[in-house]
């Protein structure tokens, strides 16, 4: 035991066999190919690492970004909703002071529907150059009941006054989804309605026929914001609508009857503003849109930058790693070249 404790690593080798040696130093490739797979590992690992960091970094910022935008869309519809009151309010205000009370002769000019009435001038005189932020014809006002669009005073929807709904709606790509969002105005729908009648027949990527009719427009805006498809969120608008009135129409009919839903005249004011004229007009909207943009830029930069410096300098690692297992591979062979095993010591020994 003292013998072996004394000697060197080499000279204990050195008194193995022939055959031994040859065993021994076989298995000593195992250890640069464990070295290898073992570097690799950790280099995936790492780099996995890194990208679900940096992903996680891009997706918490895109979230906060979406929930600024659906916060401002949600501050403008409330901006929007109240300009809609004050316009009904004014509406019965004046239909109040021509008539006076006379809703038989109220009602006889209403279903004339002829622009030179005095029924429809009123309606006309009071949504005539209201906007909300941009003076175009994205930002309009326009009055509806249930069947039909009644007087649309914006200059490229003006040929919309008096047409049905029905024709209204085919008129557009996305007649699907415009179908809904009339039939929630109807349905006196509280929460906010996205709008599309864009008629440059374009496609858009962020409807396809299975979401194009039933959308939560907060979800569906933040959604679109975190998957970065703000532009072509700019296309979209949104509506509000306040009635004249809730529960009758101007004309004293009340939707119920004997536990019986009527269809009565209920007339709507309806404000529509651009998603993509929103974002414009508010310098802060602007300002946070730049701003979320360069630091997801900045983040992603980033981090292409250090993923790749680690994969250069894995796979430097890796390359040394691999010359090394060659390397000691060319001195075993040369070894096993310079140190035959004679045919004698491979015999096994025999009793005279």
């Amino acid at each position: 035991m003292n013998d072996i404790k004394n000697k060197t690593i080499y000279e204990a080798i050195s008194g193995f066999s022939p055959s031994k040696k040859r065993t021994l130093m076989k298995s000593l490739l195992i250890v640069p190919l464990l070295i290898i797979f073992f570097t690799s590992w950790f280099i995936y690992i790492d780099i996995t690492a890194d990208i679900d960091k940096y992903n996680q970094q891009l997706n918490n910022m895109q979230k906060v970004q979406g929930e600024i935008f659906t916060s401002v869309i949600s501050e403008t519809y409330k901006r929007a909703k109240l300009q809609t009151e004050y316009i009904r309010k004014d509406i019965v205000n004046d239909l109040d002071d021509y008539y006076k009370g006379n809703k038989e002769l109220m009602k006889e000019d209403y279903k004339s529907f002829d622009p030179t009435k005095p029924f429809y001038q009123i309606l006309s005189k009071n949504i005539n150059n209201k906007f909300l932020d941009m003076d175009n014809d994205n930002d309009r006002i326009f009055i509806a009941n249930r069947d039909a669009i009644l007087l649309d005073s914006s200059y490229s929807h003006s040929g919309n006054s008096f047409m049905l709904w029905e024709d209204y709606v085919n008129s557009y790509k996305y007649s699907k989804m415009l179908q809904y969002s009339v039939n929630k105005i109807n349905y006196r729908e509280k929460n906010l309605i996205l709008w599309l009648d864009d008629r440059n027949d374009k496609n858009y990527t962020i409807l396809s026929e299975e979401n194009d009719d039933d959308i939560n427009v907060e979800a569906f805006i933040q959604e679109q914001v975190e998957n970065n498809k703000i532009n072509e969120l700019r296309n979209f608008s949104v509506l509000t609508a306040s009635y004249i009135f809730d529960h009758e129409d101007l004309f004293g009919v009340s939707e119920v009857r004997v536990g019986k839903s009527i269809k009565n005249d209920r007339l709507c004011i309806i404000q529509i503003f651009n998603i993509g004229d929103m974002m414009d007009c508010s310098s802060n909207m602007t300002n946070t849109i730049t701003k979320y943009r360069i630091m997801r830029e900045t983040i992603m930069e980033d981090g292409n930058e250090s993923i790749r410096y680690k994969c250069i300098s894995f796979s430097l690692l890796v390359f040394l790693e691999i010359v090394c297992f060659f390397g000691i591979w060319y001195l075993i062979e040369a070894y096993f070249t310079l140190h035959p095993i004679s045919e004698e010591s491979t015999k096994p020994s025999s009793n005279a």
